[in-house]
């Protein structure tokens, strides 16, 4: 997933508890998951980046 469609997804989950679920599945810190969602990291990294795909994807597998 490119980091704008994976910031547009988190946006669209904001605020209903998702990105708690979504950092501890993924690995990546809550704060991090906010950081990207905001766009105040530019780079996430590629790893961070791939970690966020599948859980999102895990996510909406089991909703």
């Amino acid at each position: 997933m490119r980091l704008d469609k994976l910031i547009e997804a988190l946006q669209e989950i904001k605020g209903s508890g998702e990105w708690e679920k979504l950092a501890r599945l993924s690995g990546v810190n809550y704060f991090t998951v906010a950081r990207i969602a905001r766009r105040k990291i530019a780079n996430p990294g590629i790893g961070t980046v791939e970690k966020l795909t599948a859980a999102l994807r895990k996510l909406k597998q089991a909703a």
